[in-house]
């Protein structure tokens, strides 16, 4: 199931792991958030209502191309194993639905973590339990 972070971030949010996300990202307002593996763009440009400044990044030519035309956001086409930012660049970095998708998981959440200012936030959301990384954030 996709986190639905429109309604995350509007208060309409019943199970316990959507209100400690609606906890973590309390303070949007002035934020630098990236989404890694962000598809067009929809969900991260949630956050640009909430006065973030947003970033998508996808490997999908096609997707970035569709979110670059439709979205509000900065769409960039990347690698999550090399992200294409400086060091300390995002207050909020976030995947949903991605990271066990990714052919090296640890290399993709250093990267995830390096691009983050200290004391940003950082989640993770993967339906797959299999997932090492998904198993370490459990």
């Amino acid at each position: 199931m996709r986190l639905d972070v429109n309604r995350l971030l509007t208060g309409n949010y019943s199970r316990p792991s959507e209100r400690l996300t609606v906890q973590l990202f309390h303070e949007l307002n002035g934020k630098k958030v990236l989404e890694v593996g962000c598809g067009d763009g929809e969900q991260v440009e949630v956050f640009a209502g909430k006065g973030c400044e947003c970033f998508g990044l996808d490997t999908d030519k096609k997707y970035v191309k569709i979110g670059q035309k439709t979205k509000h956001i900065n769409m960039v086409l990347g690698d999550a194993c090399h992200l294409p930012f400086r060091t300390d660049s995002f207050d909020i970095v976030f995947s949903n639905e991605f990271i066990s998708h990714v052919t090296n998981t640890m290399i993709a959440l250093r990267e995830q973590h390096r691009v983050l200012i200290p004391k940003g936030q950082l989640l993770i959301k993967d339906g797959n339990i299999f997932c090492p990384p998904t198993l370490l954030i459990c």
